[in-house]
């Protein structure tokens, strides 16, 4: 659909994986990235605040919208 064409546009599965190296060189947290025919979605191995505050961050910074699921372990960026 145009919405998954403009959101994989905007943040990009390259984008993503340098996301994961940040959160892994600064607190140690590995993110996973699974690809879902045309889209992703991000994961972390167990809940962690420090790296859901510094994704909430970093995505609003770069001006993406975020939404995680309710365990604070899925996530998943909207253009």
């Amino acid at each position: 659909t145009t919405e998954r064409r403009q959101t994989m546009a905007n943040f990009t599965l390259l984008d993503a994986a340098a996301l994961g190296r940040i959160l892994k060189d600064r607190l140690g947290v590995k993110l996973h990235i699974h690809d879902t025919c045309g889209d992703f979605f991000m994961t972390l191995d167990a809940p962690d605040d420090r790296a859901l505050v510094f994704i909430k961050a970093y995505m609003a910074r770069e001006g993406h919208t975020l939404t995680v699921d309710p365990g604070g372990t899925s996530f998943s960026v909207k253009a």
